[in-house]
């Protein structure tokens, strides 16, 4: 009944732009609202869409890469597969611990 009349008010207010006539308090307040509810739509749906842009943009970021790793010992390449952020993420950790182990070599050698 409501969608009727709220349709029926859209009806009147657009026939009386076109011809020119102004409208009544209640047609004009009926017209208001149908608007008010669709702008409130299309700002929630511009929310949603600019949500689904970040997570594909953060996805489109960190890629899935493979690489052949040689394992100590073993003369077949191994594929591991894993996301950019983890790959730098174990290259860094892996500098931190050369790093250390310099340091640990260089310590031990000014003792002597």
């Amino acid at each position: 009944m409501l969608l009727r009349a709220l349709s029926l008010a859209l009806m009147m207010s657009l026939a009386a732009v076109v011809s020119g006539l102004t409208l009544s308090p209640g047609v004009a307040y009926a017209a208001t609202q149908t608007d008010d509810t669709q702008q409130e739509t299309s700002k929630q749906e511009t929310k949603k869409s600019k949500k689904k842009k970040k997570a594909k943009k953060k996805k489109a970021k960190d890629k899935r890469v493979c690489k052949k790793v040689r394992t100590t010992g073993s003369r077949i390449a191994e594929k591991v597969c894993m996301r950019e952020s983890k790959w730098k993420q174990v290259e860094e950790d892996s500098q931190r611990d050369v790093r250390d182990m310099r340091d640990r070599v260089g310590s031990a050698a000014e003792r002597e």
